[in-house]
């Protein structure tokens, strides 16, 4: 049986994200980094993990652990739904 794969994120209030690693949980360091990066630009963004393929014809699941940013609501669930809604967006773009 193939092991799900699974990926550390910043998920943006948007739906946009990005990739923090696989291979390790992000350090202290990493997440002071990456909050100071969101509050510099001024957005919104949590710390969740990401189960599953993006690219992949199966579905993925997220567990937003926290959020990173002081003004980020403790409720995520519409950036989780805009992620949703752009990884459909990708996919249908690459099946053309």
């Amino acid at each position: 049986m193939r092991q799900q794969k699974t990926t550390w994120i910043v998920l943006g209030a948007d739906g946009r994200h990005v990739l923090l690693g696989r291979h390790r949980e992000p350090d202290a360091e990493d997440l002071e980094r990456v909050s100071a990066g969101l509050r510099d630009a001024g957005q919104e963004g949590w710390l969740a993990l990401l189960y599953g393929d993006y690219w992949g014809t199966r579905g993925v699941r997220l567990d937003v652990l926290r959020p990173l940013t002081p003004g980020a609501p403790a409720d995520s669930s519409l950036a989780v739904a805009a992620f949703l809604d752009r990884r459909m967006q990708a996919l249908s773009q690459l099946s053309g």
